[in-house]
């Protein structure tokens, strides 16, 4: 996006909402379930003709554990401190506060993905896989299994995959959430291209400037603006911020609107 445009600036507004959110894949999905279950009138702003994005397109593999339905359906009995300590033995110190967050809450994120209508077999693939071809319920995604990792933690399996066969079951957690979306009265803006924020003079943001089919519009927003469009696979100079010294040869994933 651009720099920020003043609300002085702006003549009038052809939307407006409680909440406006930018990108309509995984990230924006679930924050406009949690942004109209709290009262607030929604407006998804998504660049494409759809919702779904490179999450529709994914593995469908989330990493989870601290103890979900399907890990006691498998025989494993995770904590968890125990996916704490296997998480900081693998990504370092530096995030402690926001891993320790992550893995509190673990059994709650699940349960909420399951409220939602996203369908999670209690099955369990026991060999190591990068992805399943089939429908079952638990993998092992991480390499907890392997020193030094296993004497930092108890190894369990985490990948919960959601049920559906192929190699892009995120289109079945996409079509659910989705489906959630629709059902609770979540508004869209397709084929909208976000072009600037607009702030206050304080600096406090109040909306958004996107063009649509060739046509600049100005929405509203009345509380909050929340930015989901995280993936940024496609866009080499924010790779080249982010990830400095990222090998030339690795692949860029995600579609081709996987740009930040």
């Amino acid at each position: 996006m651009s720099e920020p445009k003043r609300v002085n600036q702006v003549s009038g507004f052809d939307d407006e909402a409680d909440v406006i959110i930018l990108g309509y894949g995984i990230a924006g999905a679930c924050a406009a379930i949690e942004a109209r279950q709290a009262g607030g009138d929604v407006l998804v702003v998504e660049r494409t003709s759809g919702g779904g994005g490179a999450s529709a397109l994914s593995s469908g593999i989330f990493y989870i554990g601290g103890g979900t339905e399907v890990q006691k359906a498998a025989g494993y009995d995770d904590t968890p401190d125990n996916m704490y300590r296997s998480m900081i033995a693998s990504m370092g110190p530096e995030q402690a506060d926001l891993v320790r967050r992550y893995c509190d809450g673990n059994v709650e994120h699940f349960q909420w993905l399951e409220k939602q209508g996203i369908p999670f077999e209690r099955s369990y693939y026991s060999d190591k896989t990068v992805f399943l071809m089939s429908t079952h319920g638990l993998m092992w995604s991480g390499n907890e299994k392997v020193w030094p990792f296993r004497e930092a933690a108890t190894p369990m399996p985490r990948g919960h995959q959601v049920a559906m066969e192929g190699d892009t079951s995120g289109a079945a957690a996409m079509e659910a959430l989705l489906a959630r979306c629709a059902e609770i009265g979540v508004r869209t803006s397709f084929d909208s291209l976000a072009q600037s924020l607009i702030i206050e003079e304080d600096g406090a943001v109040t909306g958004v400037v996107i063009r649509q089919f060739g046509a600049v519009k100005h929405y509203r927003a009345r509380r909050a603006v929340i930015v989901a469009t995280g993936g940024f696979g496609r866009n080499q100079e924010m790779l080249d911020r982010y990830f400095p010294g990222l090998p030339e040869t690795a692949e860029p994933m995600g579609i081709p609107h996987t740009d930040g």
